[in-house]
């Protein structure tokens, strides 16, 4: 198969001068193309809505020696639907799977759990859920086991996507910077930048809510000069006030501990100290949580209610102190006007004297009743005050909460992983891969991506050898240690469990996904696959990366092109993989071309093609040829072209057809 490798396939245009000879290349060639090229392995992934065992036999017919399985089911499969998900493939179809690889020396490099899980926090349509958090768990540790008796170790894929966030809000503030160090600012529309929400969670319920967005607008009270007066207020102040956060922790935290002394005055929670507020926020959790313009706008507004119940809580504080005066002065008033009439024997029924005890009785009744009435109501601004502070405090930035339960959610995926690389004794360990998905969820920016392995990575080192650990904002002891003992045989040392954690969490770089930032950035085609490649390298350069996809998009959406049919800096990208020493497979994700997908790849990278047959090569053997067709080609000149009554036109001075 013969194709244009980049040599010159110059033309004789029979120039005394520059005389030309026509260049061909053939097979024995040693410079065909990039060096590069003859090292690399390109696979290719299943369709996950069909038979896996089925499809990894066309993919070995077709010529692949590296594929990624896959599945689209969840929960109870359905194979007469396409719902396949692992628990439709039984013992005798795994056997057969792994057998077949073996025989075909076929690497299955890794098995994608469902596509329809998007991320592994637990957000749904009504917030965070652990119950979906579970299942999707579930669906992940299936596919392990899968993994297991199929493969030989290699990536459990599982999308990323781990909540919304708004994508100017998180990067637009910060420009792209090439690997030279020049910055290109983001851009995006203007309708879309200005209605971009600050996201936040109740961690008690997992809730959402959406604060200010940049066009935000309003007013407040604030002290001038011994004097409330009202001030406006935009986005903008709330960025400063969080800025001034950050620069000025200490001062900050020393304000809050006054709130919370107050809050606990005020609900008698004795048993809360200052020691344990200072607990809740490591150094990170305060620079994402007070640093954030949408909870410092969340805090202001907390202020303010208590300000604006200030006034009413001051007004039936008074009258409720002043009502027990009177209360006291009447019931005394009482007491001496009954013993006055009494000794003096004048207390008599229809007397004077009882109509004034009487009348001074039911002023009492009353007295009582309001004072009674002002003590509820000052109970209940009271009340209201701390909840507000109860519910501030337990309200983070959806980024906070997200990766923290994202973190949880593969540190115990990788135990799992751990204990079945160890138990079916594969020659690879088993790890979970976390793909980058879609610009707009978290997980899609190679910064985002790169997070979450780290974290995940420090929370699965707790998870193997911390005997207490902090989960939902709570130390409870760590229920994982009977887990990391089946799965292990012990319990590692942190040394080993680091060591563990690398090898068993790793993400899965897609760069058609990562193509897709291209349509926020404002410099060219050139700066952006500068700034890419020094992502790459950054994330290569931290052994973050452990597993590839290969596919191709014009910047927009993810359309699953064959490489070099769009514009994703492919070619760079694998060579920046290469120079690392990643030296795993890279594996197409096709869509309709199919197989036709990874001939692209091969073709677009230049790669060395070879077959073996015993049939002579003819001129229809190469792809998209139109030699030796049946049909006259539809692009041949009208004039070469039969006439209506069959007669040939003008011929070339050698006879023959200009086909």
């Amino acid at each position: 198969m013969a194709h244009d490798h980049g040599h010159d396939h110059g033309h004789n245009h029979h120039s005394p001068e520059t005389p030309k000879v026509p260049k061909y290349w053939h097979t024995m060639d040693k410079e065909w193309g990039p060096e590069q090229a003859q090292k690399i392995t390109l696979g290719i992934s299943t369709p996950p809505m069909q038979d896996q065992l089925q499809s990894i036999q066309a993919r070995i017919k077709q010529g692949a020696t590296a594929v990624e399985l896959g599945f689209i089911g969840t929960g109870k499969g359905s194979a007469g639907q396409g719902a396949f998900t692992p628990g439709t493939v039984g013992v005798p179809e795994r056997e057969a799977i792994r057998d077949i690889a073996k025989v075909n020396d076929v690497t299955i490099s890794s098995v994608h759990a469902s596509m329809k899980i998007q991320g592994l926090a637990g957000f749904g349509s009504q917030g965070f859920n652990e119950a979906k958090r579970a299942q999707d768990m579930e669906e992940v540790k299936r596919t392990i086991d899968f993994a297991g008796d199929v493969t030989n170790g290699g990536a459990i894929v599982v999308h990323t996507g781990e909540f919304p966030y708004s994508v100017r809000e998180k990067h637009g503030k910060t420009p792209f910077k090439t690997k030279e160090g020049k910055p290109i600012e983001f851009t995006e529309g203007y309708s879309i930048a200005q209605q971009s929400p600050r996201y936040l969670v109740d961690m008690n319920s997992g809730k959402i809510m959406s604060t200010i967005t940049p066009d935000f607008k309003t007013a407040g009270l604030e002290r001038d000069d011994g004097k409330w007066i009202q001030k406006p207020k935009n986005y903008n102040d709330f960025v400063k006030m969080a800025q001034e956060n950050i620069a000025n922790k200490e001062q900050t935290m020393e304000n809050k501990k006054g709130y919370m002394e107050r809050w606990r005055n005020r609900t008698n929670d004795k048993q809360f100290t200052d020691d344990d507020y200072d607990k809740q926020f490591t150094d990170d959790d305060y620079k994402n949580t007070y640093g954030d313009p949408g909870w410092v706008a969340l805090q202001w507004q907390n202020d303010q209610g208590v300000t604006q119940d200030t006034a009413s809580q001051s007004y039936y504080k008074n009258r409720y102190e002043e009502g027990k005066k009177n209360l006291k002065l009447l019931k005394a008033q009482l007491k001496a006007n009954e013993t006055l009439y009494k000794k003096e024997g004048v207390l008599v029924p229809g007397s004077q004297a009882e109509r004034v005890i009487e009348n001074a009785k039911q002023s009492i009744i009353r007295v009582e009743r309001d004072v009674e009435t002002d003590e509820q109501l000052l109970k209940r601004h009271e009340l209201s005050d701390a909840q507000r502070w109860e519910q501030l405090d337990n309200i983070r930035p959806i980024e906070v909460y997200g990766i923290n339960k994202t973190s949880e959610s593969i540190a115990e995926l990788a135990i799992d992983a751990a204990g079945t690389t160890r138990d079916k004794n594969l020659k690879n360990p088993l790890f979970v891969a976390p793909e980058n998905l879609w610009d707009g969820n978290y997980g899609a920016h190679p910064e985002d991506l790169k997070k979450i392995i780290v974290d995940s990575r420090k929370k699965a080192v707790e998870f193997m050898t911390k005997d207490k650990i902090e989960m939902n904002g709570k130390e409870i002891d760590n229920p994982f240690k009977e887990k990391v003992k089946k799965s292990l045989g012990h319990i590692p040392s942190e040394s080993e469990a680091k060591k563990l954690a690398e090898n068993h969490i790793k993400a899965t770089f897609d760069i058609g996904h990562a193509n897709i930032w291209k349509k926020y950035f404002s410099g060219d085609e050139k700066e952006f696959n500068s700034w890419l490649g020094h992502e790459v390298d950054k994330l290569t350069k931290d052994g973050i990366i452990g597993h590839v996809h290969v596919s191709d998009n014009f910047g927009y959406n993810d359309e699953h092109l064959p490489p070099g049919y769009g514009n994703a800096p492919i070619k760079e990208f694998l060579a920046h993989m290469q120079e690392s020493g990643f030296e795993k497979e890279f594996i197409v994700e096709p869509a309709h071309h199919d197989v036709g997908a990874l001939i692209s790849g091969m073709e677009h990278l230049q790669m060395p093609v070879y077959r073996i047959n015993n049939q002579t090569e003819s001129w229809t053997s190469p792809t998209r040829s139109y030699f030796g067709q049946t049909y006259v080609p539809g692009f041949v000149t009208p004039s070469y072209l039969p006439s209506a009554t069959g007669e040939q036109g003008p011929m070339v001075w050698s006879g023959l057809p200009l086909e």
